[in-house]
């Protein structure tokens, strides 16, 4: 009987190291596949960006307020990357182009000094299938938003490494929450 209960007790821990460690090793690959799964998703999206980073560099982006030229830049970036709703790019005095992709049609807001001065404007525009955009409304952004106390910029402005991407944690989205 002691003999039995011996064997009983040594198999027991010997299951629960093996399940401890199966369950290891399971957790260890489903983390490899989402990462190889995310990355393919993701570079092309990261080929996009170093393009773009390199053209702001040259001051292509220095006046937000030009819509026209920022949507042709930016809308075929998200048309073209299914798993992205928008961007939003921003400089250090505060002023920042929002683009979002809606159901219906894009969305920018343009944000000038932080919104001190003055409330962000939104526009929505509707594509037109000879390459031009019509602007179908614009309205005033309700609150007042300065794209510096954001997650997404203070990472940006935290990022010494010109090769490195940021993504931040989830948090609510200010136009959409």
């Amino acid at each position: 009987m002691v003999a039995a209960l011996s064997t009983l007790i040594v198999m027991y821990q010997n299951l629960t190291s093996t399940v401890q460690h199966m369950s290891q090793v399971m957790i260890q690959d489903r983390l490899d596949l989402t990462k190889q799964e995310l990355t393919i998703i993701f570079e092309p999206i990261h080929q996009e960006l170093a393009t773009i980073r390199a053209q702001g560099k040259k001051g292509m982006f220095i006046d937000i307020r030009d819509q026209k030229n920022l949507n042709e830049t930016f809308i075929p970036l998200l048309k073209n990357s299914p798993s992205v709703s928008s961007l939003m790019i921003a400089t250090d005095n505060g002023d920042e182009y929002m683009l979002l992709k809606s159901d219906t049609c894009w969305i920018t807001r343009i944000t000038l000094n932080g919104s001190i001065d003055e409330d962000p404007q939104n526009y929505y525009w509707k594509e037109n299938p000879y390459g031009t955009d019509q602007l179908l409304s614009k309205s005033k952004h309700a609150a007042k938003y300065d794209p510096r106390s954001r997650p997404w910029f203070k990472l940006a402005a935290d990022n010494d490494d010109e090769t490195k991407y940021n993504w931040t944690l989830p948090y609510t989205f200010f136009t959409t929450k």
